[in-house]
């Protein structure tokens, strides 16, 4: 079942796969920007820090993409993170503010804040960047998993900006991204299941990071 998914067949699976893979990526940024907000509050330093985060993040996630032999473990970890903030929000807000009163006196609030949102940022980044060298690898074209990750991308984002964030708010927005961790967890694991072992395919760097 952890067998190195190595496949080359585009199956309609796969496709869906990547695309809602996208959707997660930067519905994931999307997202912290505004819980980030509501948390930790409009320091200046706070979005600029969430997404560098996940710009770093996925580039490093990316790099060690390539010996993910289990993405759905990866989709199931990101799946857990977004229940840990749609649960337990209220104990995490006041955790977020208990470092605030400790931290503000001795680093300022600009930067405390920003050391909480990448502590937060960081780990939900990392693993956003794991999966996508694999899905490129396993439709055997990184332009085309390129391509239908954006469009992913971009789909996830106007989502969450039109209509999910601004007429339900962070928590739909967190229920929204659960969703689709759990999708993408078992479509990739119906699709690793299924997948044929084949030589590794070259996926050109360029498209694996801007892929991210």
């Amino acid at each position: 079942m952890c067998d190195a998914p190595e496949s080359r067949k585009a199956s309609p699976l796969l496709i869906l796969a990547i695309f809602l893979s996208g959707m997660a990526g930067l519905g994931s940024e999307s997202l912290y920007l505004k819980l980030f907000d509501l948390t930790l509050g409009s320091a200046p330093l706070v979005a600029f820090i969430t997404i560098g985060s996940f710009i770093l993040g996925a580039g490093l996630g990316t790099w060690r993409g390539t010996k993910i032999k289990c993405p759905w473990r990866v989709e199931f970890l990101l799946f857990a993170y977004s229940c840990l903030w749609f649960f337990g929000i209220e104990m995490l807000t006041q955790f977020n503010a208990s470092m605030l009163k400790f931290w503000i006196p001795i680093l300022g609030p600009n930067s405390t804040a920003a050391a909480l949102a990448l502590l937060f940022a960081m780990p939900p980044a990392f693993l956003v960047g794991l999966n996508f060298p694999v899905l490129a690898e396993m439709i055997g074209n990184g332009a085309k998993a390129f391509a239908l990750h954006s469009l992913g991308a971009l789909t996830g984002l106007l989502i969450i900006e039109t209509i999910v964030f601004p007429f339900f708010g962070v928590p739909a927005c967190l229920l929204l991204l659960m969703t689709l961790h759990s999708l993408l967890a078992i479509l990739l694991l119906r699709t690793q299941a299924g997948a044929a072992a084949v030589p590794p395919a070259y996926i050109d760097r360029t498209l694996v990071i801007a892929g991210t």
